[in-house]
């Protein structure tokens, strides 16, 4: 009796040690081999590990940075993608060998115990799925990524990037006061105004913008949120802002647009649309009445957004690169998926908003003051609210959304909430980004200083001459330029001197420890 314990032992520990050779060849291919006395093959295994690894050190060499410029990349994806696969068949044969390596002799087997032989096999199918998991979220992960690169991002282009070396050139307000350390003031002679009352303003040339990065190491964007919503006609621009990022020093400034801005210049084939050089409409119509002219978009793009992006561009006085757009449920879903935003609210909002998709009702939001975890649908409240207070109130608000969105998220943030967040953007967002410029937006990713994002609203009384025939507003250009290019070429001197008389926005909504 003692002898058959014996032996019922024994085979139950050689069970146990091909469970263990496989398991520590699914951690280590080729070191269960080893174990095993398998020493050929395990050395080869190990031999394709270490080569593996040496490759993985080259590339953590090159910083994060780099790495990820890599990966933003279609083709590079496909060919990860690929890689994924066959490291796991990898993987999966030297689990299997090396249980296999560690076996009963026949006669031996036979004496096992069927259930023994069911519960090796199910220990052996659960480490098996332990091997595949990570092979299945990372292939998922990666087939996302491909996704998002071809379906969202613009394809290749054949335009050369811009060739200037600075930043076009703008009239000069004369002989502004140098800035200090504890003002910074606008023009003491203030730039002439195009126009105090009148509808008509100073037309752009004829000639189209060069819209392409170039040898001021700049991008800048044009975002755009739009009020289309269920129920509603059209879509307007309900939110206009354009975010510039140095890609050198990494200083990030962004300047909203009223949407009530009028006497918008118009140029090029823009105004030969229209048929006038000047639209004395709201920049938030123009945005819809240009999806009246396709031709304007000829690569099936955002025909208002591309016409925005050359009106932005001239109004500021800088090349906008790029547009960016999302409607409101989009901006609803964007928020929900990176888990909501916390503010800290300085006044109440209180408002009845539409529905942002379909099958919702109307809703009623009471976001009181103090510290607040806001939802998709919240934030959109507060970024849309203008009861109790003007359209410039809620562009400081919108910004504040929009800051939050970029500090609060990490890549740990982004990398649990991936998934989401890329059907997200795959369904709501239009750009003309093109993807081969994604390895360079990548590289200079970890020297933007969001933290220290300079936000200016160009709002009455200091930025507005006056208003048209129709009741808008008329931007000072020479003083919008003049204070763009100020922020632009000066980021660190403005941080320090960050006055109200510049309309600097100093809120700290957004900073949420």
């Amino acid at each position: 009796m003692r002898r058959m314990d014996y032996r019922y032992r024994h085979r139950d520990a050689m069970c146990l040690r091909r469970l263990l050779h496989a398991f520590i060849s699914a951690l280590i291919p080729g070191a269960g081999q080893l174990a095993a006395g398998a020493r050929r093959r395990g050395f080869i295994m190990l031999g394709v590990v270490i080569l593996l690894l040496a490759c993985g050190v080259v590339l953590a060499m090159q910083g994060l940075d780099q790495v990820l410029s890599y990966v933003v990349r279609p083709r590079v994806l496909l060919m990860l993608l690929g890689l994924n696969v066959a490291l796991l068949a990898f993987r999966l044969f030297a689990v299997l060998d090396a249980y296999r390596a560690g076996g009963v002799r026949s006669r031996e087997a036979t004496e096992v115990s069927r259930l023994r032989v069911a519960a090796g096999g199910v220990a052996l199918a659960l480490l098996l799925f332990l091997t595949v998991a990570p092979h299945g979220i990372t292939g998922y992960y990666i087939y996302l990524s491909h996704d998002l690169l071809t379906g969202v991002f613009a394809g290749k282009t054949d335009v050369e990037p811009r060739s200037t070396s600075d930043l076009p050139s703008m009239t000069t307000p004369p002989s502004p006061p140098a800035l200090t350390s504890t003002t910074w003031t606008t023009p003491t002679s203030r730039p002439t105004p195009i126009s105090q009352t009148t509808s008509t303003t100073e037309a752009p040339p004829d000639t189209a913008s060069d819209l392409e990065w170039g040898e001021d190491q700049r991008l800048t964007i044009l975002l755009i949120g739009t009020d289309a919503g269920y129920g509603r006609r059209g879509a307007r621009a309900d939110s206009i802002m354009v975010v510039t990022l140095g890609l050198q020093e990494g200083h990030v400034a962004l300047f909203g647009i009223p949407r009530n801005t009028g006497d918008l210049p118009l140029s090029g084939r823009t105004a030969k649309a229209f048929g006038t050089r000047v639209y004395s409409g709201m920049i938030s119509d123009l945005y819809q009445d240009a999806w009246d002219q396709p031709q304007l978009a000829p690569e099936g793009g955002d025909p208002g957004a591309v016409v925005l992006r050359e009106v932005a561009s001239t109004l500021l006085g800088i090349p906008v690169d790029h547009y960016a757009v999302i409607d409101m449920g989009g901006f609803v879903d964007l928020v929900d998926a990176f888990g909501g935003i916390t503010l800290n609210v300085k006044e109440r909002v209180h408002v009845r908003l539409s529905p942002p998709t379909k099958g919702e009702e109307y809703r009623i939001y009471d976001i009181l003051p103090g510290k607040r975890q806001l939802d998709g649908h919240e934030a959109l409240a507060f970024a849309r609210s203008r009861t109790g207070n003007s359209d410039y109130d809620r562009m400081r608000r919108q910004r504040c959304v929009l800051k939050a969105l970029l500090y609060q998220n990490g890549a740990t943030e982004l990398a649990l909430k991936f998934p989401n967040i890329v059907q997200v953007i795959r369904d709501n967002l239009r750009t003309d980004i093109p993807v081969e410029r994604l390895p360079e937006l990548v590289k200079v990713r970890a020297k933007l200083k969001t933290d220290q994002m300079l936000t200016i609203g160009f709002t009455p009384p200091d930025y507005i001459t006056g208003r048209n025939e129709l009741g808008y507003n008329i931007l000072d250009r020479e003083l919008v330029q003049y204070t763009v290019r100020e922020i632009i070429r000066n980021p660190d001197r403005v941080l320090e001197a960050q006055g109200s008389d510049a309309n600097v926005d100093t809120s700290d909504c957004w900073k949420v420890d």
